[in-house]
């Protein structure tokens, strides 16, 4: 019995260890003849790497097969509509969501932006305007890690070329604690009981 706690606390202990190790998550838009998409993820101090570019596509695969459609069945227990607005009606579950979503996006740390754009309108005077609205909000947006630059572009034609890219980090664990404040709130367990209802209901 004693080996078996210990063996537990030992894989808690290494999964927490593995959770504490950052997610990184590398974006990168390209506009030059064209739209271009990349997406870089890594774990594990690149341990772990999945890449996601242009041209990285499976050719085409042997036709698919086909199936007999098969009769439906009657589901039972659906949630529909109905149920949802019963869930939104639920109190205080509304502001638990928009504090869930917050405390989500607050695990997510904001490592690098550049942005870094040749942009021009079909006429000259639209494209001075344009500039002098983007230089005027430039200085507030603008941060030791948010690389902005934008330039005028005068040409007789709209006109836009550069790239912009963005790379975030997560700590997995962090997590945890706005997950854990939604799912034991008093709106979540109200949700639950709603939920639990309308399935007995559906079932009957």
């Amino acid at each position: 019995m004693l080996w078996l706690v210990i063996g537990l606390l030992s894989f808690l202990l290494l999964l927490g260890l593995l959770l504490s190790v950052p997610v990184e998550a590398a974006v990168r838009l390209e506009a030059r003849a064209g739209l271009r998409f990349y997406f870089v993820f890594s774990w594990l101090f690149n341990l772990v790497r999945k890449e996601i570019a242009p041209g990285g596509r499976a050719g085409p695969g042997p036709p698919p097969r086909r199936e007999r459609p098969k009769a439906k069945k009657p589901r039972r227990g659906r949630f529909g509509l109905g149920t949802f607005f019963h869930l939104i009606r639920a109190r205080g579950l509304v502001p638990a969501l928009i504090a869930l979503v917050r405390g989500l996006l607050g695990c997510f740390k904001i490592r690098r932006i550049s942005v870094d754009y040749d942009i021009g309108l079909a006429d000259p005077a639209a494209t001075g305007l344009l500039f002098a609205v983007i230089g005027s909000v430039t200085p507030f947006v603008s941060a030791p890690r948010r690389r902005i630059s934008l330039r005028p572009s005068f040409e007789d034609r709209v006109f836009i070329q550069g790239s912009s890219s963005a790379r975030v980090s997560l700590r997995p664990i962090t997590l945890a604690a706005p997950v854990a404040r939604f799912i034991f709130s008093r709106p979540a367990w109200r949700a639950a009981r709603v939920l639990v209802k309308e399935w007995r209901a559906k079932s009957d």
